[in-house]
């Protein structure tokens, strides 16, 4: 969007007004509804004089000029409400003829209105959520050892998604952690290339969600996804021959026609022991394995667009 600044009026009142009865009767074409995105970095302790938002309007008709905060305190703190007032201008030929319910704000919620030259500039007063529920981007994702995803520590954080990714393609499910690291090891049982994406969660409003941060790659190869695959051999470990991958038990034995739980996710084997992927039909219910990793998706959409819920069953 186009930004536009206060006009400094300099001429004569007689001129000026002038100016305002000819726009006034040029703009004859109703902007009716406002819809506004607001985004903003608010850090509780930073100073309220500094703060800057970014204000953007869906239509072209509309021109976003100066934001300016309001609030009398000199830092913010966790449980203020940021309030900011946005001018708006209006494209020639065009003119301000708008009510409280005209009003759609993602990022924040419209407070009042008041229209100005002839209805062509409008100040519009906007509440942005507390301060505790805005969440920072995460500014660095990054391998910390061979198999530990670590990322810097997001302000306004209470959790972190985090998605793996092998030779460019999804694995499994999200995993979700408290913590700035996750240990991955059990899921680097294959060779290839692995980078994940990390984004923080909200802790007072988790829908709140920063963006996705991308890490750099991690090659693993052969005798490294041999050494995860080893790493929880006193419970089992997962096998691979020319036919396919099946896990072994400690005892020697192996699970057939069922599912196994390993390391909190989900597998099928087949009645010859092999892991099974795709669709699974299991007692009138249909599962989905991941093509890559093996693992039950749960509480997620496949790549074939159906929805599954969280005990991993196709919804109807």
């Amino acid at each position: 969007m186009k930004n536009k600044k206060v006009l400094a009026f300099a001429l004569t009142a007689v001129f000026a007004l002038g100016i305002n009865l000819g726009t006034a009767q040029a703009a004859t074409k109703k902007i009716t509804d406002v819809n506004l995105t607001i985004t903003a970095d608010i850090v509780s302790g930073d100073l309220v004089a500094d703060q800057q938002a970014e204000v953007t309007a869906k239509t072209s008709k509309i021109n976003v000029g100066d934001c300016v905060f309001f609030n009398d305190e000199f830092r913010w703190t966790d449980t203020d409400i940021p309030r900011m007032e946005v001018k708006l201008y209006a494209e020639d030929g065009y003119y301000f003829s708008t009510y409280d319910t005209s009003y759609t704000i993602v990022g924040g919620t419209y407070v009042k209105q008041k229209r100005e030259d002839f209805s062509k500039t409008l100040t519009v007063t906007i509440d942005l959520p507390p301060v505790n529920e805005f969440t920072q981007k995460i500014q660095e994702a990054y391998w910390s050892d061979d198999h530990t995803a670590s990322w810097r520590k997001s302000s306004g954080a209470g959790r972190y998604e985090v998605k793996l990714y092998r030779n460019g393609k999804r694995m499994g499910n999200v995993d979700t952690t408290e913590e700035t690291s996750l240990d991955l090891r059990d899921a680097l049982t294959k060779p290839g290339t692995y980078f994940f994406r990390v984004r923080p969660m909200n802790k007072i409003n988790p829908q709140n969600s920063g963006e996705w941060v991308e890490s750099s790659s991690r090659s693993v190869n052969e005798s490294m996804a041999q050494a995860n695959r080893l790493t929880n051999k006193e419970e089992g470990i997962f096998q691979r021959n020319e036919t396919g991958w099946w896990y072994e038990n400690s005892d020697g034995t192996f699970p057939v026609n069922s599912w196994k739980k390993v390391n909190k996710k989900w597998y099928y084997f087949d009645a010859r022991g092999y892991m099974k992927t795709g669709w699974i039909s299991w007692n009138q219910k249909q599962y989905y394995c991941d093509e890559e990793s093996g693992q039950m998706l749960f509480s997620c959409i496949t790549p074939d667009g159906a929805t599954v819920g969280e005990d991993g069953a196709k919804n109807p």
